[in-house]
This record gives C-alpha cells, sequence and structure tokens, in this order.
C-alpha cells in the first residue's frame, strides 16, 4: 500500500515537559533560538520501549492538527522514566492512506539532545588612523539580543560544516565583511593561511570606499565570555544555555588617506546583520565607552595596548 501523504513533525522535551513543536529538524536543534543549532542529536536506541500510535479522522486538506501530535508525544514520553540529559527532540510522521480520510501518527525515533554544542565566536577590533595620525575605533550597535542596543566589535560565531569548523581569522574577517560591509580577506590566499588556527599577523586587504588597502591581522587571544551570553531554555525551571563559551578576538589597523572625524570615520562603513548602527570612537574615548558585554572590554583594552606600542597615537 503507498502513502498519499506524509509529514513529519519535531518535538522538543525537557524533562518529561513538551516546551516546543517545529516542523523541521534545524528549527528543533536551534528550538526556535536562532539559525545556528544549540544541539548535536544521537539517536536512542528505543529497545522495550514501544512507539505509541495515534489514529484520527480528519479531512486531508486541514492543516496538521498540533494538539494530536502533542497527544501523541506525552502518551510516548508516560513510558519513560529517562530522559535526555539536556532533553529530547522526538520524530512525529502523520500518513495518509490513499482514499482514506484517516490520518495516523506515530513516533518514528527519539533523539536526545546528548550534549550541549560549545558556542565559539570570534570578534573583530578595528581602528583606522588618518592622514594625521588621528585612531578611531570602529564599532557596531547590536541589533538583536543578547545585548540589543549596546554598543560591541562586530563579531559572531565560527561556521561550523561537513565535519570542518572555521578558524577563528576566517570568522573575523567574514563577520567584519557582514556586519560593518567592508570587503576583508587574506592577501596571500594561496598559502591557505585563513585555515591555520594559529596565525598571528595576518598580511590582509581591506576595501573601504572603493580602495584596497593593506592592513595586518594580529591575534589578541581566547576570551571567556559573560553571563548575558546565554539564553533561557523555555517552561524548564529557568534552566539557561550558554550561547557563546569563548571568543577569538583579532585587532587592526587600517590606514586612511583622508582627514577624519567620528562622523566621517563612521561613514566609511554600512551598518548589516546584527548591526544596527556604526559608531567610531576617538582613540582617547575608548577607556570611558560603556559597552554591553564585559569581555568586550578585555579584548579592547589589548588591542589599545597593541595599538598604543605600534602605532603613532594623536
Amino acid at each position: 500500500m503507498s502513502i498519499v501523504e506524509i509529514t513529519r513533525y519535531y518535538v522538543v522535551g525537557m524533562k518529561g515537559e513538551i516546551v516546543g513543536i517545529y516542523d523541521n529538524p534545524i528549527a528543533a536543534s536551534c528550538h526556535g533560538k536562532s539559525e545556528t543549532p544549540i544541539f548535536e542529536f544521537v539517536p536512542v536506541n528505543m529497545g522495550e520501549i514501544q512507539p505509541a500510535t495515534y489514529h484520527i479522522t480528519m479531512n486531508p486538506t486541514d492543516q496538521w492538527n498540533q494538539a494530536n501530535v502533542l497527544e501523541l508525544v506525552r502518551k510516548f514520553y508516560g513510558q519513560r522514566d529517562d530522559y535526555g540529559c539536556f532533553g529530547d527532540v522526538i520524530q512525529v510522521s502523520r500518513f495518509r492512506p490513499p482514499a482514506s480520510y484517516g490520518y495516523i501518527y506515530t513516533v518514528d525515533s527519539m533523539m536526545w539532545r546528548a550534549y550541549i554544542k560549545p558556542g565559539l565566536a570570534s570578534d573583530l577590533v578595528l581602528f583606522v588612523r588618518d592622514r594625521n595620525d588621528k585612531v578611531f575605533l570602529i564599532l557596531i550597535r547590536r541589533k538583536n539580543d543578547p545585548g540589543a542596543g549596546t554598543i560591541a566589535a562586530p563579531g559572531g560565531f565560527l561556521n561550523v560544516g561537513n565535519y570542518n569548523i572555521e578558524t577563528g581569522a576566517r570568522c573575523a574577517l567574514r563577520e567584519g565583511s557582514e556586519e560593518i560591509s567592508v570587503e576583508m580577506d587574506s592577501r596571500m590566499p594561496e598559502y591557505k593561511n585563513l585555515d591555520d588556527p594559529n596565525v598571528d599577523n595576518l598580511l590582509i586587504s581591506v576595501v573601504i570606499d572603493g580602495k584596497k588597502l593593506n592592513a595586518a591581522l594580529r591575534y589578541l587571544g581566547i576570551y571567556v565570555t559573560e553571563k548575558k551570553e546565554r539564553i533561557a531554555v523555555t517552561n524548564c525551571n529557568k534552566l539557561q544555555i550558554k550561547r557563546v563559551y569563548w571568543t577569538f578576538a583579532y585587532a587592526t589597523v587600517v590606514n586612511i588617506d583622508s582627514d577624519l572625524d567620528a562622523v566621517s570615520a563612521a561613514a566609511l562603513f554600512k551598518a548589516a546583520d546584527d548591526a544596527r548602527e556604526i559608531i567610531a570612537v576617538p582613540y582617547g574615548d575608548i577607556p570611558e565607552l560603556e559597552l554591553g558585554l564585559k569581555h568586550h572590554r578585555k579584548f579592547i583594552d589589548a588591542a589599545m595596548a597593541y595599538v598604543k606600542k605600534n602605532f603613532i597615537i594623536q
């Protein structure tokens, strides 16, 4: 017997309580919080537990009934006394046999959130120096949480795919390109030095106002994030899961052959992605600047020390 229709749903459970239902596994893995999966899944051997089945009759043109999915999962959960240590994702399928007005819901499999996917990020501390040796720090006002509306360095998650993880340097250049709208890349791509996780003083090119400029990318270190870098898990006894654990920080100084002030320096860039606004801060005003995330202060201070030691400051 062929099947006319099959649809799958993914129910997120937390210690026996259902906290979310999604129509694709990626949304379930993100738990509705972002486009980046927070958890890695591994299938659970269902063993002696029998998958529950729920049969209803409804018009095939009707939308899927979330209540039926939840009732089926509750029945299945009722057979269990152990749960995933960080929660569960239960896959449910809806079938409609040919010439039938009946839908059959089945529990296909269960996936434990076996471990939290470690959130690794990279941040870019970018300075511009004008022809008179005035230095400005280029920052963003964040569009999204954590720290929405506050001032921060451009940055974001290291991409993970095909069993590969993006290096901190590559991520810093990518996030800079995405959030402040400048093209940034290695000047020696043939050596693939962007794929070296230990690379330092990387020669890079930065395209600003249509001009391709040379600079160097300085590695500042790895910084532990703070409590604001957490997101809440809905209906789970106020459990919070850390969004970013560590961030790789990099600094660069780009020379601009013109006379700049804070307004004209900010105008060289355009806010995009997670940036609501570009802010240019004169070097002397940076110590008093209020930042939304405390660990940003630590690596920005380190970047200032690097600039003070290696560049003329006015």
